[in-house]
């Protein structure tokens, strides 16, 4: 999986805490079926006011047919209140944090299920 996000800090501060960003892909359910830190990903270097783009590359499991949401951890660095979604770091884009998990919300998809072939007859003429 290449996984491009593009990032901007839009305060007028530089962002010193260096936290993991995870990529999380829940199902419609909520339950977490891949979740991969981005080791690229490193909000202290985004300078103030200027966007900034960061690659990935992945393994990903083959999605079951549904759908999905795409979503970005950013737990604390605290190990007692890493998994306390009252410490996440959440984005400010509109919609996009969720409060309640402590995840941003970032994209959906759907995984269709394989389309079946048909068969060629093997039938002579």
């Amino acid at each position: 999986m290449h996984v491009e996000l593009t990032f901007s800090n839009e305060s007028d501060a530089k962002i010193t805490e260096k936290r993991t960003i995870y990529i999380a892909f829940d199902d419609a359910k909520g339950e977490n079926h891949m979740r991969r830190p981005l080791p690229h990903v490193d909000f202290t270097k985004l300078e103030p006011g200027s966007p900034m783009a960061f690659e990935e590359r992945l393994l990903a499991p083959a999605f079951e047919p549904g759908s999905y949401s795409i979503s970005l951890w950013i737990p604390s660095n605290d190990a007692a209140v890493k998994f306390d979604p009252a410490h996440n770091f959440l984005l400010s884009d509109e919609s996009v944090p969720d409060i309640e998990s402590g995840l941003n919300r970032i994209a959906k998809f759907t995984a269709a299920a394989p389309s079946r072939r048909q068969k060629a007859s093997s039938a002579p003429d």
